[in-house]
């Protein structure tokens, strides 16, 4: 089975008034001791801001990792309750953000299922926390390779010089990008045909 690291970048919103265009680049790679899955890596970025908070949701089948019953949403604050042999495998098996919850401070609702992956949180300090950038890694999203997952929601960024948020309002995306797809199946056939001569 071919399998590599793809990385894609698309436009998810822009605020008119702000200026600010958010970019949600993405690259996978085969999940470590899941055969038939993807794990994707999430990044979100703006090039004139920053990013302050998230309400942002994953939709579609995903795989989700719920030791002893506790939700993984957020990276978890004391590894420690699981099994040691098996934290890792946990952590990179498992859909979640790429926070500790006391990072924080959860403003709304957060869930997940094995449909959805959702939450609504910011950064606690202003601009100079320094958790809030540019650009920043928010989550890992485990998918069974043929299927799909939405991403929708709301950004807040914060322009520098310590103006007040401004919400930009992400388009639908979805991954893995159905062009991705198509480019790693073209990409594959040819090197299994090169591979036949």
């Amino acid at each position: 089975m071919l399998r590599g690291i793809v990385s894609v970048a698309v436009v998810l919103g822009l605020s008119i008034a702000a200026q600010a265009a958010i970019t949600a680049s993405v690259t996978s790679q085969a999940t470590t001791g899941l055969s038939g899955y993807t794990t994707y890596s999430v990044t979100l970025t703006t090039d004139t801001d920053l990013l302050a908070s998230f309400d942002i949701s994953f939709n579609g089948s995903m795989n989700q990792v719920s030791p002893s019953g506790n939700e993984t949403i957020f990276l978890p604050e004391n590894p420690s309750i699981y099994i040691a042999s098996t934290v890792d495998l946990i952590l990179e098996r498992d859909s979640h953000f790429l926070f500790r919850e006391s990072q924080l401070t959860v403003v709304g609702s957060s869930s997940e299922s094995g449909t959805s992956l959702a939450a609504t949180f910011a950064f606690p300090a202003g601009t100079n926390d320094p958790m809030m950038a540019s650009s920043i890694n928010i989550a890992q999203i485990v998918i069974a390779d043929g299927n799909t997952v939405e991403i929708t929601g709301v950004v807040a960024v914060a322009p520098f010089g310590g103006s007040s948020p401004v919400d930009v309002t992400l388009s639908s995306f979805t991954i893995p990008e159905p062009a991705s797809i198509s480019l790693l199946a073209i990409g594959g056939l040819a090197l299994l045909r090169r591979r036949s001569r």
